[in-house]
């Protein structure tokens, strides 16, 4: 069966599952467990943030913003375990491919793999090119003041959108 087949079929299988979404109401999250609890009237109960969790640190979550809503269905026909299939808002994304990093929220963007981050990095780059010795035939020379004003207001920039 080709592919395009199969995921029509998936998709037929979907649209017949016994067991609808359900609307509910975000309580907590949980980051570390990729879990939140929400309230259905007056059930509280744990959801998955994905489908899968699995044990290994690599995954991607969109963690919703605690008291807005949020849709779930079960996970196959289990109306034990369920997992959250749409979101009203979100209040950060994070994704973990073996030692890359990358979470996003209103602070900004932070991006790591390993030891090293991208905000630490760039602004390490622009301390040295405004204190970089520049040899000219003329003797040792430094970038211009405005050359390093222009690179004070990039870093500034950086620190904005980076975290």
């Amino acid at each position: 069966m080709s592919i395009d087949r199969e995921l029509a079929e998936g998709l037929r299988q979907i649209g017949r599952r016994k067991t609808p979404t359900i609307a509910v109401e975000v309580v907590s999250v949980d980051k570390e467990k990729g879990t939140c609890e929400v309230k259905d009237d007056e059930l509280q109960y744990t959801v998955r943030l994905a489908s899968v969790i699995n044990d290994n640190a690599e995954r991607f979550y969109l963690f919703p913003k605690e008291g807005s809503s949020v849709l779930i269905a079960s996970i196959g026909e289990d109306e034990n375990r369920y997992y959250v299939v749409a979101y009203s808002e979100i209040e950060s994304v994070s994704l973990r491919i073996e030692e890359t990093q990358l979470t996003i929220d209103k602070a900004g963007l932070h991006l790591q793999r390993g030891e090293v981050d991208l905000k630490s990095l760039l602004n390490e780059l622009l301390t040295e090119l405004k204190n970089a010795v520049i040899q000219t035939p003329s003797g040792v020379g430094n970038f211009s003041p405005n050359n390093v004003m222009k690179f004070e207001e990039i870093n500034n920039k950086i620190n904005k959108l980076l975290q």
